[in-house]
């Protein structure tokens, strides 16, 4: 076996073979959820009869951060770009280099995963945006994809099928009788639990610098998943390879009893943005005002040249 680097080691030690957490609180799952409904209930009462409110957590931290820009981004068409596409090809080609049976080079995993999306339009309009790319675009994409598994495969030890990896693992709760719907989808997973230890480990991967919401967004899937599966993750992490950092935590039950109210805070946002006219909503200048739709005319706007 090839010797592991300091970082590999750092990984390994602290998340890979750091073994099963804590057992299981006796209905901690029930709590959360019986928390939620009481929460939830009235705030879908605002809702039109027949809406559901969908709350991920994009929709929660923009909510949360703006009403008016968060309902005002809700209004634009999503389009397929070099920016959005990234992602979903990082995911994908870091999966074939952690299931794939053949060890390919980033550059050829990034252009596998690109022809995958192209041959099976799974990701509604992707393939379609990837094929229409121009050529020079589409290499600076393909770039980007194999410059993030490089540093995915410097960083991070051989994954071992019997760690159960999983990536885009999707998460989803119904709450209020059907009328509240959590979703989330889980960049990259290990682990299950075994019997009431907990065990399973969330990881989700950011690129740019550490932001105070990064964590918010982590205690949300742990949420979700302690719902899901009646007994919550036994750590959570946030790697970014740009910096070749792995922030990880521990769960504990006072973290995920805070996001059940910060989701709840969020819900109530998301439904205003959604029934209130804009006048009416409420504005908070911070740094996604740059990409605001409402930057010209919003009063609190911080974009730069308003």
């Amino acid at each position: 076996m090839t010797a592991l680097n300091d970082r590999q080691q750092q990984i390994l030690d602290t998340l890979v073979a750091s073994g099963l957490g804590q057992e299981e609180e006796p209905g901690l799952a029930t709590l959360l959820r019986d928390t939620l409904e009481s929460g939830l209930g009235p705030i879908v009462q605002t809702l039109p009869p027949g809406e559901r409110l969908w709350a991920s957590k994009y929709d929660i931290q923009e909510a949360l951060t703006c009403e008016a820009g968060f309902a005002a981004r809700k209004q634009e068409p999503f389009e397929w770009t070099p920016a959005t596409a990234r992602g979903t090809l990082i995911h994908r080609a870091i999966e074939r280099s952690i299931l794939g049976t053949n060890h390919l080079s980033p550059f050829d995993l990034a252009e596998q995963a690109a022809q995958y999306f192209i041959e099976n339009d799974v990701k509604r309009g992707l393939g379609e945006a990837l094929s229409d790319m121009s050529d020079d675009g589409r290499h600076d994409l393909l770039r980007d994809v194999a410059d993030a598994v490089t540093k995915f495969e410097a960083d991070w030890p051989q994954i071992d099928r019997r760690s159960i990896p999983r990536t885009e693992m999707t998460l989803k709760v119904s709450l209020v009788a059907g009328r509240a719907i959590l979703q989330a989808k889980v960049d990259f997973a290990l682990g299950v639990a075994q019997g009431n230890r907990r065990g399973s480990k969330l990881v989700e991967f950011k690129s740019g610098l550490p932001h105070a919401h990064h964590r918010d967004e982590l205690v949300f899937y742990a949420l979700l998943e302690t719902l899901v599966r009646s007994i919550a993750p036994a750590q959570i992490a946030l790697y970014y390879p740009d910096l070749g950092f792995l922030d990880a935590l521990q769960v504990s039950t006072e973290m995920l009893i805070t996001e059940v109210g910060r989701v709840i805070q969020g819900a109530e946002h998301i439904c205003r943005a959604s029934t209130l006219p804009f006048d009416e909503l409420k504005t908070t200048g911070n740094p996604s005002c740059a990409w605001c739709p409402l930057k010209s005319s919003c009063p609190d706007s911080t974009a730069t040249g308003h």
